[in-house]
């Protein structure tokens, strides 16, 4: 069994749900024609159906009643006619539609302004919720550097304690040295003691 392609997308068809254009005869899987759009059509629309390159070159409706026709032999009278639907078909502009325009460009400039306020507006933002970070962690500093301020104080208290007494203890250690020399002599001589 041969493959068919597809011949918008150029893939494998895989599937037997698929369309073959009438006019081409080249086939057609559902990225072309939607699944959806397959189902609803009956097996007549599925034999006369036209890929989307086939219907582009088929002429389009009649434009009788547009701006720019074929050209035409006619008389002055069919010219003064023609003229009269041409000038019909133009479509006119009024106030309204340019006062709408102006509006258009005046919703423009608020967006632009809008834009600039909310640039504005997140900056101040962000600058506020970094001062409140900076803020917060100052005050976690601050609080650890009077925490080691206080217990710094604590220990210089206890130093200077310790070395008060350090100081008392070695001068008396120096008097009692100092009796501790003169009586030695004394006890060496022979004094004798009395125990009461």
């Amino acid at each position: 069994m041969s493959t068919k392609s597809c011949g918008g997308c150029m893939n494998d068809i895989r599937t037997r749900e698929c369309l073959k254009c009438y006019k081409c005869q080249s086939w057609f899987d559902f990225l072309v024609v939607p699944e959806k759009r397959f189902k609803s059509m009956g097996p007549e629309s599925r034999i006369n159906w036209n890929c989307p390159g086939c219907r582009s070159t088929e002429p389009k409706l009649d434009n009788t009643n547009t701006p720019i026709r074929a050209t035409q032999a006619s008389s002055p009278i069919d010219t003064h006619k023609q003229t009269s639907l041409c000038s019909s078909n133009v479509t006119k502009r009024n106030k309204k539609q340019q006062g709408e325009a102006s509006n258009l460009s005046s919703d423009d400039t608020v967006m632009e302004i809008t834009g600039r306020a909310l640039r504005e507006i997140v900056r101040q933002e962000i600058e506020s919720a970094i001062g409140v970070l900076v803020t917060e962690q100052f005050k976690k500093i601050n609080d650890l550097v009077t925490s080691f301020q206080q217990s710094l104080t604590f220990f210089n208290e206890q130093y200077e304690n310790m070395k008060a007494i350090l100081e008392d203890r070695s001068t008396k250690i120096l008097q009692l040295e100092k009796e501790n020399s003169t009586l030695t002599p004394v006890c060496a001589e022979g004094f004798p003691y009395t125990w009461y």
